[in-house]
């Protein structure tokens, strides 16, 4: 009777240390990474918001079917910011303290990242913005840092461009004015053309919200531009080049812009009107490399359309968050996070011309790319 009872004992004992052994390796396959993303799925700034979202998405699946954090997977909790600053601030509050996020991924617009900058400072999370590319987010301290190269970069490889490549001497200019890193975009891209002694005939500004621009482009033909610069949002620009055809523009007028030029509504919106367009850009859906042809096909596959530069910024932040936390090891903390970042140096990318760092301010560092409209489809300057 001893016996049979000491066996049971056994038994219990063993029983109870296949549980627990059981539960530990539960506990291992199901490790989760909690990353916040506060991104803008309507309101203004949906247009780059959305396709950001859509590129996490395909990077999320990508990573967490490959095992690439071994038996963890990331957490992405996406989040709509409605492109409210104050909804923004209170979700990554949310994010750091509520929901122990290691780190924030967005926002999607540089209004709402000059907002967020400096919450994620106070609260000692590492940020990445994905798609704003205002200079003030990443300078807002150590913890901040952004995708996009400065605006003030890229400015002048189009300016370079128009004028050496395409012969420009005469440009108008309009800017989004309360658009940090367009303004910025825009004040480079003058600048540079008045050092080139191109003659600026002129130079307004419209609110990023409008959408009737019938006074302004009636002093703006009146001008007589060799080519027009635009420094707007991707779907109010294709908006400004309808309207400016429409309005009885010269039919020869070089269209250029910034990097916006490449989100999927530019194209969309404006339709013929913007054939001939050339822009810097952040990303070209025809890169050559594997790395870029597997996302593309990912893309197509999940979406049934090419993906644009929001797309590609936002499935290039969310790999760089998941390198930053596998480096970091098992437990990693937001402070070896960040330093993980940081160390992020001429890295294979799928943006610009292929090779990606953080400068020495957290900003993102690449060549851009110069492409151009070409039979209602996107292809080199060349």
């Amino acid at each position: 009777m001893k016996t049979m009872h000491l066996s049971r004992r056994w038994a219990v004992l063993g029983m109870g240390v296949a549980m627990a052994l059981g539960a530990d390796a539960a506990s291992a396959q199901s490790k989760e990474y909690v990353i916040g993303a506060p991104v803008a799925l309507t309101g203004p700034y949906a247009w780059v918001g959305v396709p950001s979202r859509e590129g996490m998405d395909v990077a999320i699946a990508e990573l967490n079917d490959s095992g690439y954090l071994g038996t963890g997977k990331l957490k992405v909790l996406i989040e709509d910011t409605g492109s409210d600053k104050s909804q923004v601030v209170a979700l990554i509050n949310r994010f750091a303290s509520r929901d122990k996020a290691l780190m924030i991924l967005g926002p999607s617009s540089s209004v709402e990242g000059m907002a967020a900058a400096p919450v994620a400072n106070d609260l000692k999370i590492p940020m990445l913005s994905p798609t704003a590319a205002s200079d003030r987010i990443n300078k807002a301290g150590p913890w901040t840092f952004r995708m996009p190269a400065s605006p003030s970069a890229v400015s002048i490889e189009v300016c370079n461009y128009a004028v050496k490549k395409l012969g420009i001497t005469s440009v108008a200019l309009v800017v989004a004015r309360d658009n940090d890193a367009i303004v910025t975009l825009h004040d480079a891209t003058l600048k540079c053309f008045k050092q080139h002694g191109v003659n600026v005939v002129f130079n307004d500004s419209v609110l990023a919200a409008e959408s009737d621009f019938l006074a302004l482009q009636s002093k703006m033909i009146g001008s007589k531009p060799q080519a027009l610069f635009m420094a707007l949002g991707g779907e109010q620009a294709g908006n400004f080049a309808v309207q400016a055809r429409q309005n009885g523009i010269d039919a020869k007028v070089q269209f250029m812009g910034g990097p916006a030029m490449g989100a999927g509504q530019f194209l969309t919106i404006g339709g013929g009107a913007v054939e001939g367009t050339i822009y810097p850009a952040d990303y070209f859906a025809g890169l050559a490399g594997n790395d870029n042809k597997r996302f593309v096909a990912a893309y197509e596959k999940r979406f049934n359309r090419q993906p644009d530069f929001g797309a590609a910024l936002g499935y290039s932040a969310v790999k760089m968050a998941a390198a930053a936390i596998k480096s970091s090891g098992p437990d990693p903390t937001r402070d070896q996070i960040r330093d993980a970042l940081r160390s992020i140096k001429d890295q294979s990318s799928i943006i610009g011309a292929g090779r990606f760092s953080f400068d020495e301010d957290r900003g993102g560092s690449y060549t851009p790319l110069i492409l151009r409209v070409k039979g209602g489809k996107i292809g080199t300057a060349e």
